[in-house]
């Protein structure tokens, strides 16, 4: 039996450095709403630790529709039980405090060390691109640069557009992209970056043409199991949006017709070992993308970001394989909702139709919608989701 845990705010943690980190008001809430999306990762016998006491009704409903049974318990709770290992979203110092007396089988908590911290940064993607970089005849133009002073990254935007990124941040969170030099507000949020964390990744902003990434588990010895491909959808500042979810052979057609090379996997798959094996055990994800140089050249960049934790994509993969249609396809996001009543409105508004475990059609709910909900995580059954995100 193993126990579960959602806190999206470890890399923040990270940034901190401090078990008695409190993530902002925002993410604590993300936290709380979404707090039972671990359920669609673990098995039958397994826990997910919530933040407050689960929703009955709802919990009934995801057992009758979906044949979920995994048990969801507080912390008061879980420390009365004995797990064969914790899994949070992610290792970092306020959940490795959090769960800190929880009982578990020896080699069953991965934990969380501050010799870990530079690990857990930008800086490890930039080095696992300079392990591939001649294997994949990768250009010079999408090698980051480490940066530690406004007058720096004021230089370098008046050369190109750039992407301009924390070195302790996820999901579009921590990332600023000029168009031109910078100006003065850009210039605040970058003086504050280098105040809180002491450099910034710095990479020229790419013609893009799609996002996707790969999906490993590794083990402390260092081998690394290839879990699957995903493909997701990110804002105008690289916040994230949703993320594809069908049959893998969907995906690497896909890619095969814009010219991916299947090699990519194994060469990543090599540098990952190599970089993180005997350090680090545990789900990790490589963001890549598709994009046009600038001869209109179609080319792969394999690691825009590492993601040492579970991420939406391995969510994904579950989604498609456990409770999708076998042969649908659709997507899976994260809805924000502003005011109170909000997420009830539109979540009754949308149908589905379920049939042994699997959405067929329509809108399915993931996560409780209460009246003070204010992100829902949600599973979509559409026949042409390619064409809602483009």
């Amino acid at each position: 039996m193993d126990l579960y845990y959602f806190n999206p705010d470890n890399e923040m943690a990270i940034a901190h450095g401090k078990a008695g980190y409190t993530p902002p008001a925002n993410v604590a809430r993300m936290s709380r709403d979404l707090g039972y999306l671990p359920a669609y990762l673990a098995g039958q016998e397994d826990c997910i630790l919530l933040d407050e006491p689960a929703d009955a009704r709802f919990l009934e409903e995801r057992r009758e529709i979906l044949g979920i049974e995994s048990r969801t318990v507080t912390l008061s709770e879980a420390k009365n039980l004995h797990f064969h290992a914790l899994r949070p979203w992610g290792w970092g110092p306020r959940v490795n405090g959090l769960l800190d007396g929880i009982p578990v089988d020896a080699g069953g908590r991965e934990g969380w060390h501050p010799d870990k911290k530079e690990l857990y940064s930008r800086r490890t993607a930039s080095a696992l691109l300079q392990l591939v970089r001649d294997e994949l005849n990768l250009p010079e133009s999408i090698i980051p640069h480490v940066a530690s002073s406004v007058e720096e990254v004021v230089a370098l935007s008046r050369r190109h557009p750039l992407v301009i990124k924390s070195p302790w941040s996820s999901s579009g969170r921590g990332v600023l992209m000029t168009k031109n030099s910078l100006g003065r507000k850009e210039e605040e949020w970058l003086a504050g970056a280098l105040r809180g964390q002491g450099y910034v990744m710095v990479e020229r902003k790419l013609d893009k043409i799609i996002d996707f990434a790969l999906e490993f588990w590794m083990e402390a010895s260092g081998d690394i199991r290839y879990l699957g491909l995903s493909k997701f959808f990110t804002g105008e500042r690289g916040n994230y949006l949703a993320n594809y979810v069908g049959p893998q052979a969907r995906i690497e057609r896909e890619l095969e017709q814009y010219g991916v090379p299947r090699t990519v996997q194994e060469s990543l798959a090599r540098a990952s070992r190599e970089i993180l094996g005997g350090h680090y055990r545990g789900p990790l994800g490589i963001d890549m993308l598709l994009y046009r140089d600038d001869e209109g050249t179609r080319r792969v960049h394999p690691c825009v970001e590492i993601n040492l934790r579970y991420n939406m994509g391995i969510v994904a993969l579950s989604l498609a394989r456990r409770h999708l249609a076998p042969d649908g396809e659709g997507f899976f996001q994260i809805s924000r909702f502003s005011r109170p009543g909000e997420a009830c409105r539109a979540c009754e508004a949308r149908a589905a139709i379920i049939q042994s475990g699997r959405l067929l059609s329509g809108y399915l709910p993931l996560t409780p919608v209460r009246e003070e909900t204010r992100f829902v995580a949600g599973l979509t059954c559409t026949e042409a989701p390619r064409e809602n995100y483009r």
